[in-house]
């Protein structure tokens, strides 16, 4: 399965996971941890850090940084995941 978000292209992957805390990569509202609604805004490259080639993927691999808002308040906050797709930080 391909999902394409702006111009990202995300393979088999429909969440991220974050503290064992699934977060549905869609444009769809949810509901997180803390009762808050939010919903995913954005997706971009952190160019801070080099490409890196996957002989598992097949391809050149990135760290992703993705944008969320909350809908009762407009706060965002943002999730780095690493070159396998693993949480590396809140931003």
């Amino acid at each position: 399965m391909t999902t394409l978000i702006g111009r990202l292209k995300i393979y088999n992957m429909d969440y991220l996971i974050v503290k064992n805390n699934k977060i549905g990569i869609h444009l769809e509202p949810q509901v997180g941890t803390s009762g808050r609604e939010f919903r995913m805004i954005g997706t971009a490259k952190n160019l801070e850090m080099p490409e890196k080639w996957s002989n598992q993927k097949k391809s050149f691999c990135s760290h992703y940084i993705y944008t969320f808002k909350y809908l009762d308040n407009g706060e965002f906050f943002e999730l780095e995941f690493d070159y396998n797709d693993n949480f590396v930080r809140k931003l």
